[in-house]
């Protein structure tokens, strides 16, 4: 488990939605697991849409669900 806070400019919402970042956290979470080291890009990780990232054990497929916060602070969005 991690956590992680990211500061995004309000001036930013029209072409870039807050929203959007919890789906660049899963893909870039699953991105990291599959070039973490030799070997694990052939790891059974994958991502069901928007925010689960899935993992496969004994043919059995475990979902890992991503938690995101979003709150305002001041100019921008805060998200944990």
């Amino acid at each position: 488990m991690f956590s992680t806070v990211i500061r995004h400019p309000m001036s930013l919402m029209p072409t870039a939605p807050v929203v959007f970042i919890q789906y660049l956290a899963a893909l870039a979470i699953v991105e990291g697991i599959k070039t973490y080291d030799k070997g694990f890009q052939r790891m059974p990780v994958k991502l069901k849409w928007p925010n689960d990232i899935c993992t496969s054990a004994q043919n059995s497929w475990i979902r890992q669900p991503i938690l995101l916060t979003f709150f305002p602070l001041g100019r921008r969005f805060r998200s944990i």
